[in-house]
């Protein structure tokens, strides 16, 4: 899978190019696809990049986009991309978004490798099955934090919060009682990768 990790931070480091350069922009369209999930031309640009590099790359693998760029295909890989994860961050000109790609196994029935690349902060995050992960090249691991009394929650809400039998408002309000903190950024796939940095720094 290697070679596919490293194809997979390339073209991810090429969306995030397109997504920079869309980023609070005065060429930067935004519509809905509901009253709280937006989409902007620079969603589609970003998928219209990664669709064909990967097509290109590998024709024989199947692929799955965010905003509806599919490819049906019999190779055992399957390719799911979200362009820019954090649409509306984006959109309002918050500076938490970022590209997000997995892999998929059918033979083995599991996710392989995946790939997450915060542009703005110039962070890449990548793991394969098996190998650990890493940030920008160095491991990275979860916190060994034992202790709910001193960690951080990092979580989010769906769009159809509304939705009783769906949203995990109850969830948010038993756990914010028994932990130090909770932070919601706006980016379900970078959320809980943006906490690693300090985490020596906190009681074992």
């Amino acid at each position: 899978m290697q070679e596919v990790v490293s194809f997979m931070e390339e073209i991810a480091r090429g969306a995030g190019k397109i997504l920079l350069g869309g980023f609070r922009s005065k060429s930067t369209s935004v519509s809905y696809k509901s009253r709280t999930d937006l989409v902007t031309n620079i969603d589609r640009e970003s998928e219209a990049y990664l669709f064909g590099e990967v097509r290109k790359k590998y024709p024989t693998h199947a692929i799955v986009a965010e905003e509806g760029a599919r490819q049906d295909a019999d190779g055992d890989l399957l390719w799911y991309i979200d362009p820019l994860d954090a649409t509306n961050n984006f959109a309002h000109g918050i500076p938490y978004f970022c590209v997000s790609i997995g892999v998929f196994s059918r033979s083995e029935g599991k996710v392989m490798a995946g790939v997450v690349f915060d542009p703005y902060h110039g962070e890449l995050f990548s793991a394969v099955r098996g190998s650990g992960a890493a940030c920008n090249g160095e491991t990275v691991s979860v916190s060994s934090t034992k202790d709910m009394g001193v960690a951080f929650l990092s979580t989010g809400f769906p769009y159809d919060r509304e939705n009783m039998e769906k949203n995990n408002l109850r969830q948010f309000t038993a756990m914010s009682p028994k932990i130090q903190g909770i932070r919601r950024r706006g980016t379900a796939a970078a959320d809980p990768l943006n906490f690693r940095r300090h985490r020596g720094k906190l009681p074992q």
